[in-house]
Formats: C-alpha cells, structure tokens, sequence
C-alpha cells in the first residue's frame, strides 16, 4: 500500500451569518476544509463533486495548497451544493435557513486505482452508504478516520454503526455521541460506544477541546483560547482533517494511542486559525511557523511537571 490521504466528502459554496458580520456563497463543505487543513502535512487527494457555478479561483486556491483534484468532479448541468446558515451570538447554536443539494444529490464516489490503494481516508459527514461503499472499493483496508453528524444518525443508525465498527477512528461531536448511544454523560456516552464496536472515539467539543477514548485510556486536550473568532463554520472538519493529514505524513509509523494525541493537537491548532475568519480564509493565510507557534502555546498549558515524584 502506497503512502498517501484520500479525503471523500463535500465541496460547497456557503452563505453564513454570525454576529461578527455576514458572507455570502463562499468556499465551504467538509471535504474543503479538511483537505486544506490536511495540505500543511501532506498531499491530500479530494473526492467530490462541484456544480458549473464554482469559482475558477477557489479551484486555484486548491491547487496553490498542493490538493490533487483529479477525484473533483463537475456537474456541468447544476449548481454546487448550497448551505445558508446563521449562528447565535456566542457561537453556541446555528440554524439551517437554506439549503440545495444541486449537485451533491446523485454524488456516488468512484475512486481511481491509485486512490484505492492510499494508507489512510478520511470519511467526511456524507451518508453511511455512501462512506461504506468508498470503504468496499479498497482491496486492502487503509487507516480510515470518519465522521458525521445528526441528520445520518437519526435516519440511517444501523449503517453508520456498521461504518463506525470498519473505521480506525471515528471523530463526533457531544451532541452526536450522546444522539448514538442514549447516554447524557459524555464519558459514559463514548465508553459505551467503544462497547458498541468502535476502535478509537474522538468527541469534539467546541470550546472546551477534545476527548480521546481507546481501550481503557483516556485522554482530554484543552482548544487552543482563541479571542478572535468570526465563523466557527468548518472548524471540526478543520480539526479532523489536520489530524489525519498528521498521520499520513507518519504513515509508516504506528496509529498508536501517543501519535493520535499528537495528531490532536495539530488539529485543535488549525482549528483556532480558521474561526477567526469567514470560509477557509484564514487557512490560505497562514503558513507551518505560525502553526508551530501555537502548538508550542499549546503543549505549554498541558504541561505539568510530575508533582507526586
């Protein structure tokens, strides 16, 4: 098996509202933002589609961060799939107030040859039976990272499970662990969804950072304090894909427990740049230095000398 990412998910033009200011139809979808997260670690692949109303510059911003395009398919007869929302005043609550599938409605990945046979896959929040059949189209089975949200949960439980049960790792937020496994208590929550057959568990949680559940290992990584933010859209796709572009990079090392960490906090990192501007903006802006400076920050307040020595 070759080295390499393959990220499947969706490329949108997004219109979105907070109380820092609107924008309106910029750059977005999950499979967007991971991959431009995912391009400061490695070459990542892009699998999607794209409707005859995308910017020729975004694709060209695609290009300048290195993302291969050849899975980036356009629909020359719709438009690209639409999302309009808008966020409470802290951030906290966002509503749908619009939104067009165009041409992400009939989206059934094909990988190439070379794509089937990549290390690792990141499985952004399409449905179930679409991730499952990009899953059946490998002979060798990479290290895939998924993810998803409430929508495929409520409607296609039995699926996702099957998903989460092939995945290495899957990633989720508070609400959507707890929407899987009925339980309130967010530790019991993610121990019990190891129960249910998923290897590793990540649960996003926004301000507060991230929970790692393996085994009988735990592991809480605070968010990178940030006091400028904009647009939270994206951010745990951000999150996600910074991580599993980390462990591309490292692929012929072992996904252990102590390299996920790491991975972790990459990804809270990245995902501290872009709320602080609307769509990917902040990610075409910064470069690795100013990603290291605040990974050093941010290993600085998790440090704690051994004080039972």
């Amino acid at each position: 098996m070759s080295e390499g990412l393959v990220i499947v998910g969706s490329v949108a033009r997004d219109s979105v509202i907070t109380a820092e200011g609107s924008r309106e139809r910029v750059l977005g979808g999950s499979a967007a933002y991971a991959s431009i997260a995912a391009s400061f670690f490695c070459t990542p692949q892009l699998v999607g589609v794209v409707g005859n109303d995308f910017p020729f510059q975004d694709i060209e911003r695609f290009n300048e961060k290195g993302i291969d395009l050849d899975g980036l398919k356009i629909d020359d007869g719709r438009p690209t799939f639409f999302w309009k929302g808008e966020y409470s005043a802290d951030f906290t609550h966002r509503k749908t107030l619009e939104i067009a599938l165009n041409s992400f409605e009939s989206f059934d990945p094909h990988l190439t040859p070379d794509q089937k046979n990549v290390g690792c896959l990141f499985l952004a929040n399409i449905s179930p039976k679409l991730q499952l059949s990009v899953l059946r189209q490998f002979t060798k089975k990479p290290f895939v990272v998924g993810d998803t949200i409430d929508l495929w949960i409520q409607q296609d439980r039995s699926t996702l499970l099957d998903v989460i049960r092939m995945a290495d790792l899957w990633v989720v937020n508070e609400s959507e662990v707890r929407l899987l496994t009925g339980d309130t208590s967010l530790y019991k929550a993610g121990r019990k969804l190891l129960d249910m057959g998923c290897r590793r568990l990540i649960v996003k949680r926004g301000e507060h950072g991230a929970t790692l559940f393996q085994d009988n290992h735990y592991f809480s990584l605070p968010a990178y304090p940030t006091l400028d933010i904009k647009d939270p859209t994206g951010a745990g796709d951000v999150f996600a894909g910074a991580l599993i572009g980390f462990l591309a990079s490292r692929e012929k090392e072992p996904k252990s427990f102590e390299l996920i960490k790491h991975g972790m906090v990459w990804g809270s990192v990245l995902a501290s740049f872009v709320i602080e501007d609307f769509s990917c903006n902040r990610l075409f802006e910064i470069n690795f230095n100013d990603i290291k400076g605040r990974c050093r920050t941010l290993l600085e307040m998790i440090s704690v000398k051994n004080m039972l020595a």
